[in-house]
């Protein structure tokens, strides 16, 4: 072979690297975002430190606040913590809420709500702690942890405009909340009436 070709073989060698280099951690993207991964993260590293994270929440109780009787004003879904790990008030306040509900008019709504600590007239939701011992949730300084055996209230709030339609008489209407914690499955109840309060243990 001579000079030419070896320097022909080389470049290919060299493009053939670049490209591998390249197409890995595009593939790797696209497998993780088509498994609901993060993005960029292997899904087999990403397994194994989510095993050792050790964290797992279970619903508890859910209950609704009704005008009306028709309506839902909020929603308390109280939560515990079923693992070894804490949450710190700054990855719960990253928590995903979505809620799917039907209208007045018979609309299906489903959306995501914002964190509002502040409990203003927009829909959100807020958290509210109870028997803590450990690390105290303080919503105004942005403190504390929910701590393994804690529970945890979300507190999902809606505005006037956009209450749920929910006639516990009639029969009428439903709601489903999910919550999605960090570093965790989602968690879904489904309501319809008359029910307006569920334990789950």
């Amino acid at each position: 072979m001579g000079l030419g070709g070896v320097v022909t073989t080389c470049l290919v060698a060299v493009a053939v690297v670049m490209a591998a280099s390249l197409a890995v951690p595009a593939l790797v993207d696209v497998a993780s975002r088509g498994l609901n991964w993060p993005r960029g993260v292997a899904v087999d590293v990403y397994s194994r430190i989510h095993e050792r994270l050790h964290y797992a929440a279970a619903l508890r109780e859910v209950r609704l606040d009704l005008v009306g009787g028709r309506h839902v004003r909020k929603v308390e879904v109280k939560l515990v913590n079923d693992g070894s790990e804490p949450w710190p008030l700054s990855s719960v306040r990253l928590f995903d809420v979505i809620v799917r509900y039907v209208t007045d008019d018979g609309a299906i709504v489903a959306k995501w709500l914002p964190y509002e600590p502040s409990g203003g007239l927009s829909s959100g939701w807020s958290v509210e702690s109870s028997n803590e011992l450990l690390n105290p949730i303080n919503v105004a300084l942005d403190s504390g942890a929910w701590d393994p055996g804690e529970e945890l209230t979300i507190v999902v709030r809606f505005s006037p405009l956009e209450r749920p339609y929910y006639d516990v008489d009639e029969g009428e209407g439903f709601l489903t909340v999910v919550v999605q914690p960090t570093h965790h499955e989602g968690l879904m109840v489904n309501l319809v009436p008359p029910v307006v309060e569920v334990s789950l243990g």
